[in-house]
């Protein structure tokens, strides 16, 4: 195992007050609190081993069966014209009269290094829809951010007052089960069930949902342990923590509502005072509560690299939560190695110890953000010119559940390809729309001739 020496730091393990709104707006001040710096030994990196299941071709793990239509191309690009510099150089040519790129708005394809397994178990996902009435939950006219906050209240509402559950009732993070032990025996569940739970009812939406994990260990050596969900936003094109458990609680920090790792910079840098929590159940106090005790769990972060629980469960059944963690890639940087993370004492980990593994069962570990955070639902333009006046726009993109693209706000095309006229120049507007109707950010590119 290669390990990287990284730089003396300090870690900051203090809480600033910050001022929290809730949803009307109001404001109330919490007085920051300042703890003394703490002098930590030199940190080791530790570099992870490959994936066994890495495909090296595929933003998908080959562990399904049925891997998920993202629509990407299975054909090389003719060319590859990612920015406005590269499509003006394909399209100009001395042959043919001048063309000018007007307007372009693209994004580039960005795959993670491991590999993430989506949800594609349509119909189970309609059911479980259709289970919960989720079309009363999202009803009216209401933005993502407003129907994500929604079923996230949903969720909170539904689980809440339920008993925990028993060893031989906490069968797995299938949202079938979950909500049937609550309908039928009361059982709701801790952190990682309202996660799991909201995290599949977000998909059945038409949204991407994955689950993060975390840990952070006390003065007196204890490990407190929590879950939340991801989702991926649109019209922000970044991940971000929805905690359906802790009184349905986001935040959000100037206008942007804030990933797990940037909760995390927070809190390593004592700067609670630019977040703003807000809480879809409870009152000021329930919402400081929250963000001090569970801001400081966020040093030490794991994804769960795969959503398709309901694919990967047996019928009627779920399963169970160690599959999970097997799978489970986590963050380290020199801020908090690995190695004095306290995985070992950790049974989500230590089931899966391997004694030539120093870890205690971490298996899988990165230092790249764009491993945790890639971006999803972007189409990418590239442009050939084959004549006078006729051009092709090919486009690719990475959408879960990919269903077609839409262009100019009418043309529906399943290709990835389109063939163009160019008697009369004009702007145009693609973007992908998956099986559930969810559209995704637009990209632009318009023309005319000199």
């Amino acid at each position: 195992m290669r390990r990287l020496y990284a730089f003396s730091v300090v870690i900051l393990l203090g809480l600033y007050g910050c001022d929290v709104k809730d949803d009307t707006g109001d404001e109330v001040s919490v007085k920051p609190q300042y703890l003394e710096k703490t002098e930590v030994a030199k940190p080791v990196l530790t570099e992870g081993e490959l994936d066994e299941f890495h495909p090296k071709s595929s933003i998908e793990s080959v562990r399904k069966n049925k891997l998920t239509d993202l629509g990407m191309r299975t054909t090389p690009l003719p060319v590859f014209t990612p920015d406005t510099q590269s499509v003006n150089e394909a399209v100009e040519n001395p042959e043919y009269i001048g063309m000018r790129i007007t307007s372009f708005i693209n994004k580039k394809l960005v795959k993670p290094s491991f590999p993430f397994d989506y949800e594609n178990d349509i119909n189970a996902l309609k059911r479980l829809y259709k289970s919960h009435n989720l079309d009363s939950v999202l009803a009216g006219n209401k933005t993502d951010i407003q129907q994500i906050k929604a079923l996230m209240l949903y969720t909170y509402n539904f689980l809440d007052g339920g008993i925990e559950p028993t060893p031989e009732t906490d069968i797995g993070p299938s949202a079938e089960i979950i909500t049937k032990l609550k309908r039928e025996k009361n059982i709701g569940g801790t952190s990682k069930h309202y996660a799991a739970l909201f995290c599949q009812l977000t998909l059945s939406c038409g949204f991407n949902a994955r689950i993060i994990s975390m840990h952070n260990i006390d003065d007196n050596g204890e490990l407190a342990i929590h879950d939340v969900c991801e989702v991926f936003l649109n019209y922000k094109d970044k991940w971000a923590v929805f905690d359906a458990y802790s009184r349905a609680t986001y935040y959000v920090k100037d206008k942007d509502p804030q990933s797990a790792l940037e909760l995390r910079e927070v809190m390593l840098n004592k700067n609670y005072r630019v977040l703003d929590a807000y809480s879809g159940a409870g009152d000021f106090s329930d919402i400081i509560s929250v963000r001090e005790k569970l801001i400081p769990l966020y040093r030490n972060l794991y994804m769960w690299r795969m959503n398709d629980i309901l694919s990967k469960s047996p019928k009627g059944g779920s399963i169970p939560w160690q599959a999970l963690y097997t799978a489970h890639l986590v963050w380290e940087d020199e801020r908090a190695p690995v190695s004095e993370g306290g995985f070992d004492k950790l049974d989500r980990f230590n089931s899966m110890e391997n004694p030539d593994y120093p870890l205690k069962g971490v298996r899988y570990i990165t230092h790249d953000k764009s491993d945790f955070y890639w971006s999803l639902n972007h189409v990418c333009i590239n442009v050939e010119r084959l004549s006078q006046e006729e051009i092709i726009i090919h486009v690719d993109t990475i959408t879960p559940n990919f269903e077609e693209f839409e262009i100019t706000g009418s043309n529906i095309i399943h290709d990835r390809k389109y063939r163009y006229n160019m008697e009369n120049p004009t702007n145009f507007a693609i973007r992908s729309i998956n099986k559930f109707g969810v559209k995704g950010p637009i990209s632009q590119i318009g023309f005319s001739f000199q």
